[in-house]
């Protein structure tokens, strides 16, 4: 994000693709070099972990571990939902890009 440590050094090291529109910064498109990897690279990375991350035995995991913490019904519903909209929108952004 502008004004963090890591986007000020980036930026320094000329490594902040600065010509990306706002909509390229939720994890769908590459807007950093990165030293070593090429953006094809880096972006199937990415899709591997968020995908892994996002799989329904994390979520279930995640979901069971709130419970043990905070053991509200609605809250559990809430947090299992949005995990479920988020490995949706996962599933498709990188389905349609790998």
């Amino acid at each position: 994000m502008p004004g963090s440590r890591i986007y000020r050094e980036y930026l320094e090291q000329g490594r902040i693709l600065t010509d990306q529109p706002w909509d390229h910064y939720g994890g769908g498109y590459v807007v950093f070099k990165h030293p070593t990897m090429s953006a094809e690279e880096m972006f199937k990375m990415n899709g591997k972990v968020m995908l892994e991350g996002y799989g329904m035995g994390k979520i279930l995991k995640r979901t069971f571990n709130l419970m043990r913490h905070r053991p509200s019904p609605d809250m559990l519903m809430a947090s299992f939902f949005t995990q479920l909209g988020v490995k949706k929108a996962y599933a498709k952004l990188y389905s349609t890009r790998l």
